[in-house]
């Protein structure tokens, strides 16, 4: 019978800071308008395509992606606002909902803050939309 302990260091990758220096940066025509897509836990629970969009003021998440945070229409206040999409339409939102988003990973530098999504019943390649409310809670803007 044969036996195989192996004790390597094992690395967890959720844990591993992902960073960024000038060397990087070369890798791009500058400027570049590439979008700044991240995945972030909304209301506890990981949300993947979230775009951080500094060119909008309100965040938003997607009705389909707040059905499937398990959330129900009643959960939602009445919201008058008006949105302009991506292509320049209006739309209005179902309403709006105030949830926590962590950024940051689960370390001790990440940040929670309460955040005032739109919910639009959209289609959209993004599960929601981040904009500058959230960004300026953050200290990003």
């Amino acid at each position: 019978q044969i036996m195989n302990v192996d004790l390597r260091d094992t690395i967890n990758k959720r844990n591993c800071p992902i960073t960024f220096n000038i060397k990087d940066a070369n890798l791009f025509a500058h400027p570049h308008s590439d979008a700044l897509i991240i995945t972030a836990p909304i209301g506890g629970i990981p949300v993947h395509r979230i775009m951080v969009d500094t060119g909008a003021y309100s965040s938003i998440l997607m009705f389909r992606t707040f059905k499937k945070l398990g959330l129900d229409l009643a959960d939602i206040r009445p919201c008058n606002d008006q949105i302009q999409g991506f292509n320049g339409s209006i739309s209005c939102p179902l309403g709006e909902i105030v949830l926590p988003i962590r950024f940051g990973g689960f370390g001790p530098k990440s940040k929670i803050i309460l955040e005032t999504f739109k919910v639009m019943d959209i289609q959209n390649e993004y599960n929601a939309v981040v904009g500058r409310t959230a960004l300026y809670k953050l200290r990003a803007a």
